[in-house]
């Protein structure tokens, strides 16, 4: 049966058996399974499961913030995209589990430039990139992986922004880092560890920036998962998301904000039902979050 790819179902539906046909990729594709098709004149008639039929975008593409429309000429992610954050000059760094982004090969590690495309820089790790943040020439990058460019770095590590090349920093984390985020001392990470940058932290910690070290004076301390993390500098505050209902000694079901200093938590308590995924904030201080 031909879930999404019915190209290439219809082609040899047609055609027999196919000897080196080139698939187009510019044609529509549905979100689900195409069970009947029909060919009148130049018009392809599909029936299914599906319930949208649209563009070919892959794993990740940017979308017109007016529009709502897919950037046209981004390269095809052939994977999932977990994290992608500004270069700085137009372009994006990509995160996640793929293999290709357009015509590269790119092993869960990518940059697209401002124009579309692939960049030469190409790090790479062995397991899915969660989280990424740029830094000056350093970007910071975690996830599930134990190796990066080849060389052991357990779930979070940091390669040049230019070059690729690996960095010293090595925090060393026990288990998954779900999310980073920079602030004033030390860049802020959440996940599912117990250990981290030569400390007992769970699943929340703030390590140093240049020594990767876990600063010994914030230790707020979650009971589950924190998957996502935003710095306000305006207030300034620490908002923390996930599956925990404890952080920093305190009940917080899910989601909660810390004191980026101390590492207290604050009296801000939602209460929300199931999982945080991410969160925003949004001109106005509003908090955006989404989730199970």
């Amino acid at each position: 049966m031909c879930r999404g790819l019915w190209l290439a179902c219809a082609f040899g539906a047609l055609l027999g058996t196919a000897h080196a046909q080139t698939m187009r990729t510019d044609l529509p594709i549905t979100n689900g399974q195409v069970s009947a098709q029909v060919v009148k004149g130049d018009t392809l008639f599909l029936g299914g499961s599906f319930s949208y039929v649209g563009p070919v975008t892959g794993a990740g593409v940017p979308v017109d913030t007016a529009t709502a429309q897919p950037r046209p000429a981004f390269p095809t992610v052939n994977g999932s995209v977990q994290t992608a954050i500004p270069d700085g000059s137009g372009g994006w760094f990509l995160g996640g589990l793929f293999t290709s982004v357009g015509s590269a090969s790119r092993t869960n590690l990518a940059h697209v430039l401002a124009d579309g495309s692939v960049g030469t820089w190409a790090p790479t790790t062995n397991a899915l990139v969660r989280s990424l943040v740029l830094r000056g020439t350093t970007l910071y990058v975690g996830g599930d992986f134990t190796l990066l460019n080849g060389t052991a770095r357990n779930r979070v590590g940091a390669v040049h922004a230019s070059t690729g090349a690996l960095l010293t920093w090595n925090p060393n984390s026990n288990n998954s880092v779900r999310a980073l985020v920079a602030g004033p001392a030390g860049l802020f990470v959440g996940g599912q560890f117990t250990t981290i940058g030569g400390q007992t932290r769970n699943r929340i910690a703030l390590l140093d920036f240049t020594t990767g070290s876990a600063i010994t004076s914030w230790n707020p301390g979650a009971n589950s998962i924190v998957q996502a993390l935003v710095y306000e500098s305006s207030v300034p505050t620490l908002y923390a998301g996930g599956q925990f209902t404890n952080i920093g000694g305190l009940a917080r079901n899910r989601l909660a904000s810390l004191d980026p200093v101390t590492g207290a938590t604050s009296t801000w308590n939602p209460n929300l039902s199931n999982s945080v995924n991410t969160i925003a904030v949004g001109p106005t201080g509003a908090v955006y979050v989404g989730g199970l």
